[in-house]
């Protein structure tokens, strides 16, 4: 078996919203890979941040992961319908899943 056999996912934590690069390359050692396959958006909110990220910077550095090879995609989780539509109005990688 070798590692494009496998679809790996893993989520980032609300506390965790400020550095989403940090988080995934922490989750990537843990796990001894180089990328992750989905890279999730846990929640819709801020219920742990110290400090509050909008949605729409946070997904910018979503997609700069995935700008790097760090993620092939991102996944959305928990996300209404409305929220869903405001990402797709400045997403440039579109969320695969929610």
């Amino acid at each position: 078996m070798t590692r494009s056999d496998l679809f790996v996912t893993t989520k980032i934590w609300h506390n965790q919203y400020f550095d989403p690069e940090t988080a995934l390359r922490r989750s990537l050692k843990t796990m001894g890979l180089d990328y992750i396959d989905t890279y999730y958006i846990h929640w819709p909110n801020n219920f742990f941040a110290e400090t509050p990220v909008p949605m729409h910077i946070l997904y910018k550095r979503m997609e700069s992961l995935v700008d790097r090879g760090l993620a092939k995609s991102i996944g959305l989780s928990n996300f209404n319908v409305q929220l869903t539509a405001d990402i797709l109005t400045y997403a440039e990688h579109k969320p695969v899943c929610n």
